[in-house]
């Protein structure tokens, strides 16, 4: 007879790799969150959670999910041991997406949200879970916290800052608040008037920091710079149609490549910054004949990942991480001669409880740190961490223009001139 096995009292259970996700959730419903928050965001289906999850195991999932088997197995054996004092605040998963006018509340002592890169988001998930078992299991701590990848879960994290930002009840937002890119913490939709009414605290004074990236920290101490996520381009020589390979980014601009360039996807939140930079690096007119020269725009893992074609585009701009994949395609990665664009990656604080301050430490550790650039190429603001990337010749947005409303508005303004499609 079919679950058999599982008739028993389930306190005399024992969870292990080989049960089927169902069985688990059905035994121990808790642990559905604990999926969730791993990874498995599907389950939030409950149609999935009735057919899909009854065939796989938790041994099969974590290996299609690439999650180390031994962390997932610790987190749900948590979640059923302890199912009403889990200390890592997770959020019912009906009630993971919000509209802008909806604030939720994450409800621990301490909170922490974060849009992270989706190369990495796995693999930090699963570091930052393990550092939350470790350092606030047993200090009856509850910590709130929710990290979502740039992607599927960059509406969600938007309007959950946007859902506080128009009620103006600041003491509703996180203790640590980490993005890529400015626009979440500086656009006047976000949290721009949260950062001019001081809600935003200084962070922990480093002296690990990169003097080469000194321009982009926050002269007034509220934004604290993580790391940056360098911009360069990979080429198909096959496509060129005999023109020369670009060296710099001003050779985007010559007319010959117009509709042989490929913007990553405009609905990331690195985009304003990266448009930002290349508008002030290449001036306004150069800048509007760069635009005229994209043919349309795809995200990063659909660019590295298309196969040659006649007639298809030839330039790809990318996230460096990116850019690497395609070495072995048959590619050309380009490092611009005028540098790469950097875009940074800030996180803010808004208190200075003495609980935190180990989180605000991991978030700029060595351990942490170093998985973003190993796995992500993504570059560290620590000194201590050997990159082989150039640090001085880098190209980005002038902090002064930050809170200049007219360059965001001509940015606008030529992102609708693009007329781009997201994928062909």
């Amino acid at each position: 007879m079919k679950n058999n096995k599982f008739k028993r009292n389930q306190n005399t259970l024992s969870l292990s790799p080989d049960m089927k996700i169902s069985d688990v959730i059905r035994l121990w419903p808790q642990t559905l969150n604990t999926f969730i928050r791993m990874g498995f965001t599907p389950l939030k289906n409950p149609l999935l959670r009735k057919t899909v999850a009854g065939l796989v195991t938790i041994e099969k999932a974590a290996f299609t999910r690439n999650i180390d088997l031994n962390i997932l197995m610790l987190n749900l054996q948590n979640s059923i041991t302890n199912p009403t004092e889990r200390n890592e605040g997770f959020i019912d998963p009906d009630k993971l997406r919000y509209d802008e006018n909806t604030i939720p509340d994450l409800n621990g002592e301490l909170n922490l949200v974060g849009l992270i890169p989706c190369p990495i988001s796995n693999i930090v998930t699963e570091m930052f879970d393990a550092f939350i078992q470790k350092n606030y299991s047993s200090k009856k701590v509850r910590l709130a916290w929710w990290i979502a990848a740039e992607g599927g879960g960059t509406v969600d994290i938007k309007n959950y800052v946007v859902s506080i930002a128009k009620s103006g009840l600041y003491e509703s937002f996180p203790d640590y608040f980490m993005a890529v890119g400015t626009e979440l913490f500086l656009h006047d939709d976000y949290c721009r008037k949260m950062y001019h009414e001081d809600v935003f605290i200084e962070g922990n004074s480093i002296s690990y920091k990169r003097p080469e990236f000194e321009k982009l920290e926050d002269p007034n101490k509220k934004l604290n710079l993580q790391f940056l996520v360098y911009f360069t381009f990979y080429c198909t020589p096959e496509t060129m149609d005999d023109l020369p390979l670009p060296e710099t980014w001003f050779d985007l601009t010559n007319p010959e490549y117009k509709g042989k360039i490929v913007l990553p996807s405009l609905n990331l939140p690195v985009i304003p910054d990266f448009l930002a930079a290349l508008y002030y690096h290449l001036g306004d007119s150069l800048f509007v004949q760069f635009c005229r020269n994209v043919s349309f725009a795809l995200h990063p893992s659909q660019s590295s990942s298309r196969k040659i074609k006649k007639n298809s585009p030839s330039i790809f701009i990318t996230p460096i991480h990116f850019s690497n994949i395609i070495k072995s395609k048959g590619h050309v990665h380009i490092v611009p001669e005028d540098g790469p664009v950097a875009v940074p990656a800030y996180y803010v604080k808004t208190s200075s409880k003495p609980k935190a301050r180990s989180i605000e430490n991991y978030l700029t550790s060595k351990e942490l740190m170093e998985v973003y650039y190993k796995n992500g190429s993504f570059i560290p603001n620590r000194k201590d961490i050997l990159i082989e990337y150039p640090l001085d010749n880098i190209i980005t947005r002038p902090w002064a223009s930050l809170f200049d409303i007219i360059p965001d508005n001509l940015l606008e303004q030529l992102l609708q001139n693009f007329k781009l499609s997201e994928s062909i």
